[in-house]
């Protein structure tokens, strides 16, 4: 399989996990960089637990075989901008996203590509140019062809990865979600990590219960999601490591633009066709755009000040 071109957009904590899984992976995989970013990674590169590697950055000659994107999801209507005359009708496109949206999107604007639906699961780590992952990396994927899936869970393979082909996409994603709007969002206003929360029956709760609301508005709109999915997911937190701290910790911690709008807020949204409340994701949704409103206000009087 590494004889595909393979490109990667965005080289955060998965992205990045993806890129430096195997020593050997900076040899086939091209990263889409540019400007100050480009110079940056050419200068210091990226250190892959503790390691350091240097990427090929991609300059376009053919349009490639495989473009693997790994922004946030707020970065991707950027993101769509800067691929759509670099992709060739034949790119496969596989969005390793969070949330329920990122492929139904790609489809719309890209009706021609073949689109790859995909389920995350990796506990990784960035901080600057230092990104950190000790545990598995697991790729569900489905929704699309046969011969696609197939060649996407063998690239995944070659790469490092366990590439999974799973029939009920819906499903599969949308568990995921679940475990993302519980733990992620709750870990964020919390400051806390995988640890402290397992430690702490209140913020079990929390995540209960805001887990308990998205397997209401799946089961309304007939997703086959269940209350022991979210029981279950709560009893494996401490599995999940001492110290891992979530995707949207981290862009906390990091004063990022957080992706709330595609947790709750999108759960808000679908719940609303259904009639279904969901008082705990508003309150959760409340606290991350005020915290976030807070520190992005913060740099902008910052950045005015420095004028």
């Amino acid at each position: 399989m590494n004889e595909k071109q393979v490109v990667l957009l965005g080289v955060g904590a998965v992205g990045g996990a993806l890129l430096c899984r195997k020593p050997e992976n900076t040899e086939h995989i091209f990263v889409m960089v540019s400007g100050e970013r480009k110079e940056r990674m050419k200068r210091d590169g990226i250190f892959f637990n503790d390691r350091q590697y240097f990427p090929q950055i991609w300059q376009q000659t053919t349009a490639p075989d495989y473009l693997l994107i790994a922004v946030k999801n707020p970065q991707l209507e950027e993101a769509i901008i800067q691929i759509k005359e670099m992709i060739g009708a034949q790119t496969v496109l596989v969005p390793l996203m969070n949330g329920i949206s990122a492929a139904e999107i790609l489809r719309e604007r890209f009706p021609q590509n073949p689109v790859v639906t995909v389920a995350v699961y990796v506990d990784a780590q960035k901080r600057g140019n230092r990104i950190t992952c000790t545990g598995s990396y697991v790729v569900e994927i489905g929704d699309a062809e046969p011969f696609v899936l197939e060649e996407t869970a063998a690239l995944l393979e070659s790469f490092g990865i366990s590439g999974r082909i799973c029939e009920d996409m819906r499903r599969k994603q949308w568990k995921k979600w679940m475990v993302n709007i519980g733990s992620n969002q709750v870990s964020a206003i919390l400051r806390a990590t995988y640890g402290e929360i397992s430690r702490t029956p209140e913020a079990k709760a929390l995540i209960l219960a805001a887990m308990e609301e998205v397997v209401a508005v799946a089961q309304a709109a007939g997703v086959r999601l269940y209350q022991e999915d979210a029981v279950h997911t709560v009893e494996r937190i401490p599995t999940w490591g001492e110290y891992g701290k979530s995707s949207m910790l981290q862009d906390v911690e990091a004063e990022r633009k957080t992706e709330v709008e595609v947790f709750s807020g999108t759960l808000m949204e679908i719940a609303a066709r259904y009639g279904v409340q969901t008082p705990v994701n508003q309150t959760l949704y409340w606290l991350l755009r005020a915290t976030e409103m807070l520190y992005l206000q913060k740099q902008h009087c910052n950045q005015y000040a420095d004028k």
